[in-house]
């Protein structure tokens, strides 16, 4: 069990804030794997970096409250090992058996549709000699799509500080990784509905074992204001390192889910 906390704006501001992609070769956990991504809140418990790659493939899906998940996966490939921009084609690209072309408009590939979570997919590209990317081809284990058993994340929920939160969800029994838990304060909805309420930044996550069961003590909620709002947050992933060896390419999929909570005394 690994234990992160942060009072700075760093560690899970990234991690929850937003789910979206920057020039095709970026996502909130990993910005750019193995770089300046990892270090802005510690190494992620699926993150298997051990060589230089020229690129990342990734599928990701984020459940917020009760809605039905949404789905962003891309890849973003490189001359170099650099990662210098711009992004280049490779042929086309199978995420977690999801068939996604370059889009030179994004320097990159995007994708909204749904990859296969809690089965073993496939990847790989199919390479473009033009760009000096070769094909390949793979397999990988996704977790299945994480959600949350309690607390439920309804609208106008809340949760006392002054209380342990017994955090509860459903856990894949294929699954042989960590699962992340955390909250975040966000202090711009706060201040929003309260502008008398700190503006400070308040993040805090776990690294834990995937039992469908993580308390987080009423000590690690001291700091939150009453009256706040809390994003809380689980989520699992895997990932891998596949290529030829002339040319590595991370390979990652996560699930999130995120509830929006009321803090009380």
């Amino acid at each position: 069990m690994v234990k992160y906390a942060s009072s700075s704006g760093t560690g899970l501001v990234l991690f929850v804030s937003t789910l979206l992609c920057i020039g095709c070769s970026t996502d909130p956990f990993n910005p750019d794997p193995g770089g300046e991504g990892f270090s802005l809140w510690g190494t992620l418990p699926w993150d298997k970096i051990t060589v230089a790659t020229h690129g990342q493939l990734y599928v990701t899906s984020r459940r917020s409250g009760l809605r039905d998940p949404g789905y962003l996966s891309g890849a973003g490939l490189f001359s170099s090992t650099e990662h210098t921009s711009p992004g280049i084609d490779g042929g086309n690209a199978l995420l977690a058996d999801l068939t996604v072309s370059f889009d030179p408009s994004e320097n990159g590939y995007l994708s909204v549709s749904q990859p296969t979570f809690g089965a073993v997919s496939s990847w790989g590209l199919a390479g473009n000699s033009a760009n000096g990317i070769p094909s390949f081809s793979g397999t990988m284990y996704l977790p299945e799509e994480i959600q949350f058993s309690s607390p439920v994340p309804t609208p106008q929920a809340t949760l006392s500080k002054g209380d342990d939160i017994t955090v509860t969800w459903n856990p894949d029994p294929m699954y042989d990784g960590d699962v992340v838990v955390g909250f975040r304060y966000d202090k711009s909805l706060s201040r929003f509905v309260d502008p008398s309420l700190p503006d400070a930044e308040i993040n805090w996550f776990e690294t834990t074992e995937d039992d469908g069961n993580y308390v987080i003590s009423s000590g690690e909620l001291s700091a939150l204001p009453v009256g706040g709002i809390m994003l809380l947050v689980i989520a699992r992933g895997n990932a891998d390192v596949m290529g030829t060896s002339s040319h590595k390419f991370y390979i990652y999929g996560y699930t999130v889910a995120e509830g929006i909570f009321r803090i009380t005394e």
